[in-house]
């Protein structure tokens, strides 16, 4: 880590980066340098080895919004893209990167939604790294531990659950690594997973009946996996037996009623759709009056007029070129604009309350455990309750969990989820937990709480992005 002042140092330290608010990434944005071949080559490593999927890395000279770079302004900044690889299987839940280092060698990730890369208002994360060890780090925590767990981690089941054969029929882990069975010897077996997928081949070279496997397809299944399995004959009268096993996809259509299963849903935008305030205030912006006194006490927070808000790509913003407007509440800076979030009190109207349903609500019926834990206030809890009954979704078993508000807890929603979530494991004592959420922030969060206190947990964070509203 770097040090200020030599009094600083610590045998022992860890905090090699951190999360930005975003306005504290746009006063860090600046004086941005090129990468060395030495730096490109070192991320490129922390990312990339052989037993992980493949990311793509580029570097490139994007356009970006003004910046300051040694006093002057510029808008072309030195950037490392990091996507990953092409195939939608291993595509689904992985997020995309881009990197700046700035001159006092600390660097600046700024993290994203893949499918939202193009565009220049796309809703980020970002992080302040120390040096290349705080880049190296930060990978290490947010990509490669996360492969390694989602992805590899179902093939302790498949080898787990085989030992069994192993010992019955006293089989031998083949060396070969070839695919083709043919070079394998009677007593054999060997597992080969697709690096891009979750497709698993389990070959065992013996003249077992295929009957025998029958139990181990069974046990699989309740696992979450679909099997196939053939027998195949090779020269020297030597039969192999070929287990083809995949793991299903996370999606609306799964179906489990799995004790040991425990499914945590978010409210707005994951099970039910809403309208959004930015398209109901530029309804009224287009003379409509039922959300004036909203966008009035948002404008007086920062001192400007209704003549001044304007609106483009469904977000409602005013100019601020010359940036003179403070900040506050639901006003963010983006460039020279500032644009207006979601009001806190608009979550309080009758006008959030949801209007329709996404298709989750399949598998959340379908599902015996379950909760519901939503960024929705405490104290409209009964209006999000009836709403479940209007659109008649049944009670979870595991609860309906509202925010409880600033004036009874000191955490933001992002960590008061995590804090319910891993109350909520540890009550249900389920093995294998599934949580779906429409904020990436919060899936991020609720994903590093659960890996640090309860890594024993087959935790499967999904950032649900609804198809039908």
């Amino acid at each position: 880590m770097k040090l200020l002042n030599f009094s600083l140092f610590k045998e022992s330290v860890s905090e090699f980066y951190r999360e930005l608010e975003y306005s504290e990434y746009c006063k860090e944005f600046c004086n941005l340098m090129k990468f060395t071949k030495e730096e490109y080559d070192v991320i490129y490593k922390a990312v990339n080895c052989d037993s992980l999927p493949k990311y793509f890395i580029d570097y490139k000279m994007l356009h970006t919004h003004m910046y300051l770079s040694n006093g002057s302004l510029c808008n072309i900044c030195p950037t490392i893209v990091v996507r990953p690889g092409l195939n939608p299987d291993f595509n689904s839940n992985l997020r995309s990167f881009e990197i700046f280092k700035k001159a006092d060698e600390y660097y600046i990730i700024s993290e994203f939604n893949t499918s939202d890369e193009k565009f220049s208002n796309k809703k980020c994360d970002y992080y302040l790294c120390d040096q290349i060890d705080g880049v190296i780090n930060f990978f290490k925590d947010k990509v490669i531990s996360d492969i390694k767990e989602s992805k590899f981690e179902y093939l302790l089941d498949i080898e787990d659950l085989f030992q069994e054969y192993i010992d019955k029929f006293k089989l031998k882990k083949s060396k070969s690594k070839l695919t083709s069975a043919i070079n394998m010897n009677s007593g054999e077996y060997k597992i080969d997973s697709s690096p891009y997928n979750y497709t698993t081949r389990l070959t065992i070279c013996d003249n077992i009946p295929l009957s025998e496997f029958d139990p181990y397809i069974t046990r699989l299944g309740k696992f979450g996996y679909t099997c196939t399995m053939d027998s195949q004959r090779y020269p020297g009268n030597k039969k192999v037996i070929i287990i083809k096993i995949d793991k299903q996809s996370v999606s609306i259509n799964e179906s489990k009623s799995n004790d040991d299963t425990l499914y945590i849903f978010d409210f707005d935008d994951t099970l039910m759709l809403n309208r959004r305030f930015e398209e109901i205030a530029i309804e009224y912006l287009k003379e409509d009056v039922t959300i004036r006194s909203l966008l009035l006490s948002s404008i007086r927070k920062i001192g400007v007029k209704m003549s001044d808000l304007k609106w483009e790509n469904g977000k409602i913003y005013v100019d601020d070129p010359n940036q003179m407007i403070s900040i506050r509440s639901e006003w963010i800076r983006k460039g020279k604009r500032v644009y207006l979030t979601t009001p806190d009190k608009f979550y309080y109207t009758d006008m959030s309350l949801p209007v329709a349903t996404t298709k989750l609500i399949d598998l959340y019926n379908s599902v015996e455990n379950k909760a519901i834990v939503t960024g929705r206030h405490d104290d409209i809890k009964h209006k999000v309750s009836n709403s479940l009954k209007e659109f008649r979704l049944v009670d979870p078993n595991y609860g309906l969990h509202c925010y409880p508000g600033k004036r009874n807890t000191e955490q933001k929603i992002g960590e008061w989820k995590s804090t319910i979530i891993i109350d909520l494991i540890k009550k249900s004592e389920c093995r294998n937990v599934y949580f779906y959420d429409d904020n990436s922030k919060w899936v991020n969060k609720a994903t590093a709480a659960v890996k640090k206190e309860m890594p024993h947990i087959n935790w499967i964070p999904i950032k649900y992005k609804h198809q039908n509203g």
